[in-house]
């Protein structure tokens, strides 16, 4: 059975090098584990930002085995895939390319998605009396411990989803490797480092 190579897009600056569709269905199942172990938070016993009262015990051993891989995948698909591209751009296009395309859904992300989980949070946890808007305005920017009760305090911002944050400090730490080589040596098979024909 062959592998189908898809080429780059026509943003791509060495033509005819082939697409590694492999790291992408990595990705894909990677990214479905991350959703499908975050609905799954909701029904566990242990902490979360927001919880159902309906627990589901079975769904734990699961959870256990979800948890170490959700993460790691993510990582090798993020440091693959910029081993790949230091082969066809300079070190600063690829910086700049990778930081203005994972910044912009993290910035976003902070301001626009995690508010109203923070919001439910505050409110579930301690009975949160206003609406969101005064907690956006007031309390969301104020990066303080104003939200504490009798247990730990409720730091805000938080919740901040690790993808891009990770893809990011990962690129920046293959990048820096790869620039400046240290002395340790790893044995790579040969067919992990061939690019398909």
């Amino acid at each position: 059975m062959e592998r189908e190579i898809i080429s780059h897009s026509p943003h791509s600056a060495a033509e005819g090098v082939p697409r590694r569709v492999d790291l992408d269905w990595v990705r894909i199942a990677a990214f479905g584990l991350l959703i499908l172990y975050h609905v799954g938070m909701l029904y566990v016993s242990w902490g979360f930002h927001i919880k159902s009262e309906h627990r589901i015990a079975a769904l734990e051993p699961l959870m256990l085995v979800l948890n170490p891989w959700r993460l790691a995948l993510l990582f090798l698909v993020s440091g693959a895939a910029t081993r790949f591209m230091l082969g066809k751009y300079a070190v600063g296009p690829l910086l700049r390319s990778r930081s203005s395309r994972l910044l912009i859904p993290l910035i976003f992300g902070m301001l626009v998605i995690v508010p109203p989980q923070a919001y439910d949070q505050i409110v579930e946890s301690l009975g949160y009396p206003q609406g969101f808007l005064d907690f956006y305005t007031r309390h969301y920017f104020a990066f303080g411990a104003q939200f504490c009760r009798p247990g730990p305090c409720i730091l805000l911002p938080r919740g901040v989803s690790p993808g891009p944050t990770a893809e990011l400090s990962f690129d920046a730490c293959t990048v820096r490797r790869l620039v400046q080589p240290r002395a340790v040596r790893v044995r790579v098979p040969a067919r992990l480092l061939a690019r398909p024909r």
